[in-house]
């Protein structure tokens, strides 16, 4: 026999052997993608949203790749087949009913697509799946799933280093604060991160407590992720780590009930709950002293409870996302559309809250929102498949079942008050893929599924599946990463005198490709527009580029996105800032009708819109509707009087301002510029004057005020001003010095 027939003999007989560890290779690779940033360094590209498109870009590709592995090792081996189980009929139905809502949805393109800023819609959901049944079928032995978890708490344990130096202040924090976030830029997002691995850690510890050393290695890990967890100040995640620690203890109380070789952990455990139960005792009944209050991690969770400014915003975007589902109980409105439900259904009295909620900020709502009442219904029996199967799994010990079972409270608890993200999904589906491997019945013998494909079949299968493998990660991904990495260039700020062709050549290539990322660059695109427009140095040419394309752009967006009030509002907006104040009213009032009480948008439609095209008496109708929507809102308060004294309505704006202020000349720009507009100079003159004592070096403060005394025609008082701005203000001599200048010989 020749050498080439006994390698080739032998890589037939370890063709599946191959295959099989190649899976396990890229399973154990997703584990490091909590750690990927992409934004330049260490290889990997510059994107937009860098902390989330990056991760999910290689966890795709790394799914897409082990998935075709997979069914080629699945044609080959029929053991590794899928088997039935109740949680994998729980995913099936969940993922085939969120299919049906994405076709039936608002925007099905968005659906399924997502955006930058979040990577999920179906696409995202089917790459869980995939990966869910790969996991199942691949990490079926004992020591793999061990193994599996160590890494993982291993990992953990590295980012709790990385939280560690971010609370020494050598590493920045991304989102900025104290809130820990490490390498995956959301304190929410470390949080749930970590509340996974404690209960890893857990888990291992109760499979090798035997081992001594390891006690003490999972004790450290457990202690170092409940550390950071704390400091990621995410209450909802605390809140999820005690409800996961209760339940876990009372089963091991209810499970080990009369058995004597339990009597110890018994112990254990009651101890360990009464424990729990006087901390929480005692935090609750400190929590208002000093110590607490000043801990900005202490403090905030200090701060949980049914009338925090926080929780009462949680019920009220709740209560929006219930409204919404009466309106679609069946198919909700899609993935990625909770945007239409909190638009239409917005409450003005969340003013100070975030004005674009894109979620609910309770996971379960969120599928109810996007896939009605189904879709809540079946993403909570993946829970109950899950601790169904947890519990008559008899391959596990009693405390090994308890842990999973704490850890899918504590997830289900975090998920009632936070959203989910692509790491959270994928250690549920993790966790998902272990439940489906302790339940799953044995493929029938005699089933033709069971019967493996020969040598003559997988010569056309293996390649067929490596080809549609190949050409769904280019089809997925390239599109996608290309407009990730064109989009942050399209905003850079341009390096070269004709630097903004190239910006404006960015966003043509990134309008043109992947539908993944567009409403983004469109509203991107916007702004730039609207700061190229405002510059008195670009050349009209390429102003009238940018403003060609952003409305092609915008158009494009309204014509997709029928009913976002925020794509018209931005609509608007661009047309404001180019003086088409005619059209861009359309689309403020398409806006307003499709969310009647922002009052964001009233106040773009008033002040830059109907005011400058010289509707005041309108401008001041539309902001007293905004006003009377949240009387409390002091910003609403303001452009109502700026509204009311450009109209001539002095009296009533002056009432307002002193219910509110105790004063009619409350230190604000929008109102000082309405007085001078309206020649009050006197009182503009008071507001003016109480600044510069405050802060006699700002030079801007000394310019305003001597403009004030020009536009009175007193050029004698404006120089007066100048000259002592100079006086109190040394860095602002040479400036005044060349305006008084100028002033005197009559520019």
């Amino acid at each position: 026999m020749t050498v080439s027939h006994v390698i080739l003999s032998s890589m037939k007989n370890n063709y599946s052997s191959w295959l099989r560890w190649s899976i396990i290779i890229g399973l154990f690779a997703t584990l490091f993608i909590p750690f990927i940033i992409a934004n330049g360094s260490v290889g990997v590209p510059n994107m937009f949203f860098p902390f989330i498109t990056g991760k999910n870009f290689v966890f795709r590709i790394l799914v897409e790749l082990i998935f075709g592995l997979y069914i080629i090792l699945a044609l080959k081996e029929p053991k590794y087949r899928p088997r039935s189980s109740p949680v994998l009929w729980a995913v099936g139905a969940f993922v085939l009913w969120v299919g049906v809502s994405v076709l039936f949805s608002v925007d099905p393109v968005k659906s399924f697509w997502s955006n930058f800023e979040r990577m999920e819609g179906y696409i995202g959901l089917l790459h869980l799946v995939a990966y869910f049944l790969v996991a199942s079928a691949v990490l079926t032995a004992e020591k793999l799933w061990t193994r599996f978890m160590q890494t993982s708490v291993g990992l953990s344990t590295l980012m709790g280093v990385y939280g560690l130096l971010q609370l020494s202040g050598a590493i920045g924090i991304d989102q900025g604060g104290s809130r820990l976030d490490g390498t995956l830029g959301n304190a929410a997002y470390m949080a749930i991160y970590e509340l996974f691995n404690i209960f890893f850690a857990m888990f291992l510890l109760a499979r090798e407590w035997n081992i001594r050393k390891m006690r003490w290695v999972y004790g450290v890990a457990i202690a170092l992720n409940t550390f950071i967890l704390f400091y990621t100040q995410t209450r909802g995640t605390v809140v999820g780590l005690v409800a996961g620690l209760i339940v876990s203890v009372v089963y091991l109380l209810i499970a080990t009930n009369g058995r004597h070789e339990w009597k110890m952990l018994r112990k254990a455990s009651a101890i360990g709950l009464g424990s729990l139960a006087l901390l929480l005792v005692l935090f609750f009944a400190v929590r208002q002293i000093p110590a607490v209050q000043h801990s900005s991690a202490l403090g905030r969770l200090a701060t949980i409870s049914l009338s925090d400014k926080s929780t009462q915003t949680r019920f009220i975007i709740w209560n929006m996302a219930y409204e919404g589902f009466k309106e679609k109980p069946l198919f909700g409105w899609g993935q990625e559309n909770f945007s239409y439900v909190f638009n239409k259904y917005y409450d003005p009295v969340i003013y100070d809250q975030e004005q674009w909620f894109d979620r609910a900020h309770n996971a379960f709502l969120d599928w109810m929102t996007a896939a009605g009442a189904p879709g809540i219904l079946l993403f909570a029996s993946l829970f109950v498949a899950a601790a169904f199967a947890i519990v008559r799994a008899r391959q596990l010990s009693i405390a090994e079942r308890a842990v999973l079972l704490g850890l899918l409270a504590g997830y289900a608890a975090h998920d009632m008050f936070v959203f989910d993200n692509l790491i959270s999904y994928v250690q549920f589906f993790t966790v998902l893929a272990l439940a489906h491997g302790l339940s799953q019945r044995e493929m029938p013998t005699r089933a033709w599924l069971a019967r493996p494909l020969g040598d003559e079949g997988m010569a056309v299968a293996a390649p067929l599946a490596i080809i549609i493998t190949i050409c769904t990660v280019l089809y997925v991904n390239t599109g996608g990463i290309t407009n990730a990495i064109g989009l942050v260039y399209a905003i850079q700020a341009p390096s070269s005198a004709d630097g903004l062709a190239v910006n404006l050549s960015k966003f043509k290539a990134v309008i043109a490709g992947s539908p993944l990322g567009q409403q983004e660059t469109a509203e991107q695109l916007v702004q730039l527009t609207l700061q190229v427009e405002q510059a008195p140095s670009i050349s009209p040419d390429i102003k009238q580029q940018f403003y060609s394309l952003a409305n092609s752009t915008m158009q494009r967006m309204t014509d997709t996105r029928r009913g976002d009030a925020r794509v018209e509002l931005f609509y608007g907006v661009l047309l404001d800032g180019s003086g088409q104040y005619a059209q861009g009213r359309v689309h403020l009032e398409k806006a307003l009708n499709f969310s009647p009480k922002k009052q964001q948008i009233y106040f773009e439609a008033a002040m830059s819109n109907l005011v400058p095209s010289g509707n005041a008496a309108n401008a001041t109708l539309l902001l007293g509707k905004a006003f009377d929507l949240e009387p409390a809102y002091d910003t609403a308060r303001i452009y109502y009087a700026t509204a009311l004294y450009l109209s001539g309505n002095n009296a009533k704006a002056d009432g307002l301002l002193t219910e509110r202020f105790g004063t009619v000349k409350p230190d604000n720009d929008m109102l000082l510029q309405a007085l001078i507009s309206t020649k009050q100079f006197a009182r503009a003159e008071e507001i003016l004057e109480a600044r510069v004592t405050k802060d006699p070096n700002d030079s801007q403060t000394w310019l305003r005020y001597a403009s004030l005394y020009y536009a009175s025609g007193d050029k004698i008082g404006a120089i007066n001003i100048l000259r002592r701005g100079a006086n109190m203000n040394p860095a602002f001599t040479e400036q005044a010095n060349s305006l008084i200048t100028q002033l005197q010989a009559g520019k």
